[in-house]
């Protein structure tokens, strides 16, 4: 039973959580397709970081400015199964609302390897125009 278990963990630890965050800025994971399981197996980024836990979290598109400073506080402080996770960029699907995000222990390796990306795009907040300084 304790093998089954650590096996379902490990498995778990290499998914890439589809997360959600509502107006009101709560978070639910998004049911996966059926059969597609997003995984960091196989990937460079697994490899280079072992252990990385990666969430890929949708946003709403049309919010009140209220709705909106909700939402970028939560994207501030995500905590989804315990685990706590940073905005580490969102490349084109920002547009779409769709952001990445990886856990805490592996945040600052991240954002220094990417230079501090999303930061520099959006100016602390991703809801910004990213020409906007």
């Amino acid at each position: 039973m304790t093998a089954t278990r650590t096996q379902k963990t490990a498995i778990d630890q290499r998914l890439i959580l589809e997360l959600s965050i509502d107006a009101q800025g709560e978070v639910t994971r998004k049911p996966s397709q059926l059969g597609r399981k997003d995984t960091l197996e196989g990937k460079l980024l697994a490899e280079i970081y072992p252990g990385i836990q990666v969430a890929r979290v949708s946003v709403p598109h049309e919010l009140t400015p209220y709705e909106q400073s909700v939402v970028e506080n939560r994207m501030a402080k995500l905590i989804y199964g315990g685990v706590e996770y940073r905005l580490v960029g969102a490349s084109n699907s920002a547009k779409d609302g769709k952001f990445y995000f990886v856990d805490l222990a592996h945040s600052k390796q991240i954002a220094e390897r990417f230079q501090h990306w999303p930061r520099r795009q959006w100016c602390t907040s991703p809801f910004s125009s990213p020409t906007a300084s």
